[in-house]
């Protein structure tokens, strides 16, 4: 069985070399990485993980915890994940809190430095598991993927009130007065925030919101699909319809297509996130397009600094979205968007 000494030989680097190339391999020229590589390869060398681990303290792993990895969105922000972490020579474990607190609070119990080096929430920062993170951070390495601007941890933040205000005047500019918004679950904080956004823009242009325009479910298709339904069935139905994310737009405009709507001629649908499910449908999905892949390399970052410098201070990156117009708003708008 070939040691780390053999790999050093073949290759003709030092020890440190090949150590490198699996605990740091961004630190290496291409040419190191493929004279190591390959060595490895011919010798069908694997590094003692327990012995690394008890040598320099770290596991080079991070987990990452989505709410629900059904929802397309968190499918592309482990994928960017999983990628900036392994050009950095850090592998990710992926877990899923369903949506519930409870879970969620049992798996932040589970992890210790000797599991994992960091850990990476992404849109869980709910009002009651903040100060478990505080407890959390003080033995494992955090880092967020948020909404909530005033978290005190390393953070990179997306701005979901200001998008959903934005996606609301969108449809407004486009002349429609009669508007319902699709929503997520009801006692969710990140709902709330996102509804806010809603009920600002249509409280500027002095429009209604009647109470059976606003629609609580899970972010599944299924969920979008029966609030268009609803809406559908009202005597006064609208003919734009906001949707929290490009899941339950997708849903909304699915019923519409089978229930012999046009859209957008008929109502017009907007959702956020910009994932590629989105770019592809048909129509294909106007969108506040979320900046998926910059954020993710950015709070892969923030914590693995944060991991090899424990005692630096927490960072805060702000992001926005940007309108992606589909047709699903414009019937002129291309087939299949390219973001």
């Amino acid at each position: 069985m070939a040691v780390i000494k053999d790999v050093a030989r073949l290759a003709d680097v030092s020890i440190s070399t090949v150590s490198k190339y699996f605990n740091n391999p961004a630190g290496l020229s291409e040419s190191y990485r493929t004279r190591v590589g390959n060595a490895v390869k011919e010798l069908n060398y694997t590094p003692n993980v327990i012995a690394r681990v008890l040598r320099t303290k770290r596991t080079n792993t991070i987990a990452l915890i989505v709410p629900d990895i059904t929802n397309y969105f968190y499918v592309e922000v482990y994928n960017h994940v999983r990628s900036a972490a392994l050009e950095k020579g850090y592998s990710t474990q992926l877990y899923t809190s369903e949506e519930n607190i409870n879970i969620l609070s049992d798996l932040l119990s589970q992890f210790s430095p000797a599991k994992v080096d960091g850990i990476l929430l992404a849109f869980l920062d709910e009002d009651e598991i903040v100060s478990q993170l505080s407890e959390t951070q003080a033995n494992t390495t955090l880092a967020l993927l948020s909404w909530d601007i005033n978290n005190p941890f390393n953070s990179v933040v997306l701005d979901l009130t200001t998008t959903v205000y934005n996606a609301t005047k969108y449809l407004i500019a486009q002349g429609h007065t009669k508007i319902a918004y699709v929503n997520g679950i009801q006692d969710s904080r990140i709902s709330r925030e996102k509804m806010s956004g809603y009920m600002r823009a249509m409280a500027e242009c002095n429009l209604d919101v009647p109470m059976d325009y606003v629609y609580y479910g899970n972010y599944l298709f299924r969920t979008g699909y029966q609030a268009a339904k609803q809406y559908m069935s009202l005597h006064n139905p609208p003919t734009g319809i906001v949707a929290a994310n490009d899941i339950l737009a997708i849903g909304c405009c699915k019923f519409l297509h089978m229930s012999g709507y046009k859209v957008p001629e008929d109502v017009s649908v907007i959702g956020m996130d910009g994932i590629q499910l989105g770019r592809i449908y048909d129509p294909s999905i106007t969108t506040m397009a979320v900046p998926i892949e910059e954020m993710c390399n950015e709070v892969v970052d923030l914590l693995i600094n944060k991991i090899v410098h424990p005692n630096s201070k927490n960072k805060q990156a702000i992001y926005g979205t940007k309108l992606a117009i589909g047709r699903s708003t414009n019937a002129h708008a291309p087939v299949m968007l390219d973001l």
